[in-house]
């Protein structure tokens, strides 16, 4: 009997050891819980920005002849905006940019009815400074957040028509307004900063300009209109309050 009551004893102290140690397992995990909260997106962050901007432009004449512009060139500048992250792990936000560029074309030559050689007349288009307000959307996989984004974009955009012989040159400079529409990724490199990588395309649309000089023979006394789109690779860093 005696060693029947010491088994049952060492039995209960052997259950009551393990509940303690249970529970107290499980008021660690709480307060591990406590110290490190769920990953949220939600916040205001600000950061930079650089890439590499290819613009497509095309200089159209009344007479139906063309220039066709390609031109590329890096950018940098700053971004900012705030996220909320919903059920599901949806995340909404909204964002604002603005960016330093010179995404500049080579002179190409024009031939136009009744004018002299092309070899004397050119255009040449360059995309300058641009800004960005786009509404944002993602999803998020822990420290990944996977986004598309779209929204209204402003340019500087720049059109020059050279002629030679007679030497005459007209230049416009314009703010354009136009759409843009994006997608990227996201990667939360510590509790504030954040890496990401982004591709935009941005179409500021056409606009048409009369001729600015009478003068005969010349690629400047006809009507034209320019159209521009642009498409950029770009990285930034940012932190988020």
């Amino acid at each position: 009997m005696a060693n029947l009551s010491s088994l049952h004893l060492a039995r209960k102290a052997t259950l009551t050891g393990l509940l303690v140690l249970a529970a107290s397992s499980v008021a660690h995990s709480a307060d591990a819980a406590e110290d490190h909260p769920e990953h949220s997106w939600s916040g205001l962050y600000l950061g930079l920005q650089a890439g590499h901007d290819w613009a497509d432009s095309k200089i159209t004449f009344a007479s139906s002849a063309f220039i066709p512009q390609q031109g590329s060139g890096f950018l940098g500048g700053v971004y900012g905006g705030a996220n909320i992250q919903l059920g599901w792990n949806t995340v909404l936000g909204v964002e604002a940019d603005v960016v330093a560029g010179h995404a500049a074309a080579d002179r190409q030559p024009v031939r136009l009815p009744g004018t002299p050689p092309a070899i004397s007349q050119f255009g040449q288009t360059e995309l300058g400074w641009n800004a960005a307000l786009r509404a944002r959307v993602g999803h998020a996989f822990g420290r990944w957040l996977p986004f598309v984004a779209g929204g209204v974009a402003i340019g500087r955009f720049e059109t020059s028509l050279i002629s030679l012989f007679p030497a005459d040159t007209q230049t416009t400079n314009e703010t354009r307004i136009g759409w843009t529409l994006g997608a990227g990724v996201d990667y939360e490199l510590t509790e504030h900063v954040t890496l990401r990588l982004e591709y935009r395309h941005t179409d500021y649309g056409s606009k048409s300009w009369p001729a600015s000089n009478p003068a005969p023979a010349t690629i400047l006394q006809t009507p034209y209109s320019t159209d521009l789109v642009s498409n950029a690779i770009r990285v930034g860093l940012s932190y988020r309050f």
